[in-house]
Order: structure tokens, then sequence, then C-alpha cells
């Protein structure tokens, strides 16, 4: 076999990815784990080789056994080429030692940047010794990342982009179904998880300030996780039950309904090495206001007059509730054309992007340059 490819566990974007991969290049995909608590994806995998490691969830793994496993796997099926999903999970470590000893070429995919979380030097030295001499090629989300990973030890001429895309065409093809032409909702909407990361309480307290300055628009928060029930009691004691939903889960084509009917989609993240549900958002031609701490914003986020969204400058409560009130204040029909602008930028983060990035990858590999 030419290649082997992992991550965790394959959701809607792995499937779009690694099909678009499959059809271009001789890939096998393997994951640690059949699913994961983390998320509830819900996903055809119809056309798709997939080798499952275990069918327990993630969590429920042990590791030590799970990393058995991917040594036993990578020695049996002897690639030319491995991409390992990161450097963090104990998986991918010992996926990329395995790689090296059946003599394998590896590549690091990776969308961590230098401003997504607080850098340490000795970890940052150590991580650099670690990727300086277990790789030579490397994946990346963007420009952030890009940079990130040349200062750990991999140049950019020796990487390539397009590392985080979704599956625009079924996206888009969703979104048809929805957009009927009508002014869009005046509603901000959140999708994720409820996690101290993601800023939530910052964008509760940014949406109250907005409101208590005279804004009138609602919010909308979709998703679950482990601040779920202190969010809703936030929500009470801050008095905005009136004006916010929490929706829970819900499944990608209920999504797509969401992300074409708000006014704009926002993300205030504290980290977000890049912001997946940016892609989704924009996709479906949704305004966008995004945390500058958010790794996507130099790809996916347009701030000029005929751009697509607005930056939110840092996690206080003024800045959120500034983001707010010039999204609100604009026309609808300056709010279109937005609209349309993201639906422009969405289209270059496609499946076969990224397909196009790992065959390059595995090329240069081959040829050792």
């Amino acid at each position: 076999m030419s290649a082997l490819i992992a991550w965790t566990n394959y959701g809607p974007y792995h499937i779009a990815r690694i099909r678009a991969a499959q059809e271009r290049c001789n890939i096998v995909a393997m994951e640690w784990a059949g699913y994961q608590q983390l998320y509830r994806w819900e996903v055809s995998r119809d056309g798709v080789r997939i080798v499952t490691l275990t069918d327990l969830a993630y969590e429920d793994c042990s590791k030590v056994l799970l990393a058995i496993r991917v040594a036993m796997a990578v020695i049996q099926l002897r690639p030319r080429v491995v991409l390992v999903p990161g450097y963090s999970q104990l998986a991918s470590i010992v996926l990329a030692v395995a790689g090296r000893v059946v003599g394998a070429r590896l590549v690091l995919m990776t969308e961590s940047n230098r401003m997504d979380r607080e850098r340490r030097r000795p970890v940052e030295v150590l991580k650099a010794l670690y990727v300086r001499g277990m790789f030579r090629y490397g994946l990346v989300g963007g420009e952030r990342s890009a940079r990130y990973l040349a200062e750990l030890g991999i140049p950019e001429e020796r990487q390539r982009r397009n590392y985080d895309v979704v599956d625009v065409p079924g996206l888009t093809a969703m979104a048809g179904a929805w957009r009927t032409g009508a002014p869009r909702d005046r509603e901000f909407l959140y999708v994720g998880r409820f996690a101290p990361e993601k800023n939530v309480y910052g964008l509760l307290r940014g949406f109250a300030r907005y409101r208590d300055e005279g804004g009138d628009w609602t919010l909308s928060l979709v998703g679950h996780g482990p601040l779920e029930e202190q969010v809703r009691s936030a929500i009470r004691e801050m008095g905005l039950d009136g004006v916010t939903r929490m929706t829970g889960y819900r499944p990608l084509e209920q999504l797509v309904r969401l992300y074409c009917r708000c006014g704009a989609f926002i993300l205030p993240s504290l980290t977000e090495p890049w912001g997946l549900v940016v892609n989704e958002a924009i996709t479906c031609g949704a305004p966008v206001l995004v945390s500058e701490r958010c790794g996507c914003v130099p790809e996916l986020l347009d701030c000029s007059e005929s751009g697509n969204g607005l930056v939110i400058k840092g996690p206080k409560d003024e800045a959120i509730a500034e983001a707010m009130h010039r999204m609100a204040n604009f026309s609808d029909d300056q709010r279109e054309a937005m609209s349309r602008r993201s639906k422009t930028i969405a289209s270059k983060f496609r499946p076969e992007e990224f397909a196009r990035s790992i065959s390059e990858l595995i090329e240069m590999a081959e040829r050792g340059e």
C-alpha cells in the first residue's frame, strides 16, 4: 500500500475528506475507535474504506492496548507513507514510531498555532525536538498553523494546507432546500460544545450587555457539553430566558437550516486551533462573528467593506457586544452581500483540496524530497 492516514474517529468532515482522498490516492484510513462520547456524529460511511481498531467508545478504551493495536496494524500494513494526526495522543506517537520502524515517511497533520493556547518554553523545546526528529512533511490548516509548524522544524516548502475542510458540495445541496430569499432571522447563532474554551459564559455576558444597550436580536445556543446545566443557570440569572434558547444537539441536516436562517453565526472561543463550524456556517451563507483567537480567521474571514463578517477583538463582554451591535446595524441587503461572500470563500475549502494536498505530500515523500 502507498499511504496510511488515521484519526481518532471519523465524523462528517473526516468522511468527506477521506472519500475525496481515496478517489485520488492509494490510501487506507484507520481510526482508533468506532465512536466518541464527546461527539454525537451521525454519518454514512458508504463507499469509504476504514480500518477500526476497536468498536468501543474512545473514552472507554485502554490507551495502552490501543497503542499496541496501532503498532500491530502498521506492521501488518507496512505503508510507505503515514499521515499522523497531531502529537498529543499516545496512539499518534506510537503510530509515528511504528511508521519509522517499517521505514515509512511521516507526514504530521496539525492545525495548532502559536495563538491557540499559552505556550511554555520547556514544552515547546521538547515538541520541536520530537517534530524535527520524526517528521519531514506537514499538512496544516492555514497561515497560522503553517508558521507555527515551521517554528517547530518543518519548513513551509515541505508543507501543504487545506487540512481543515468540510463537505462543501453536500452542505450546499442541503442549504439549497432552506434558502428561500426571505430576510434572515434577527438572531445570533452559536454552535459548539459547552466547554470553558468556547467562552459561552463570555458570549452570554456580551449578549446581555448588547440587550441592555438596546439591541433587539435574540440568541440561539446549539450543542451540548460539560457546562450545559451551568449555562442554563446563567441564562436565568442574567434574565435572558425570553431572548435566549438552548436547542441541545442537532444533526447536520438541522444545523444547515439554522445556519441558513440566522442573522449571523458567532464563535467567541478563547482558544480554537481552527473552527470547522465556521466552515459550515459560511458554506450555508451565514455572515459571521469570530474570535481573533480562532485559527481560521485569516482564511475564512474577510473584514473589508465587501467582506463576510467581523473579528471579535478579545474575550471581554464589551468586545462581543460591540461586534453584535455592528452586525445588527447592517441592513438586510448588506448582510445578504455578506452571505454571498461567505459562500465564495467557503467554496475554496472543499474535500478535493484536501485530497490534492495529501496527494502532493505523498508524492513528495515517496520521491524523498
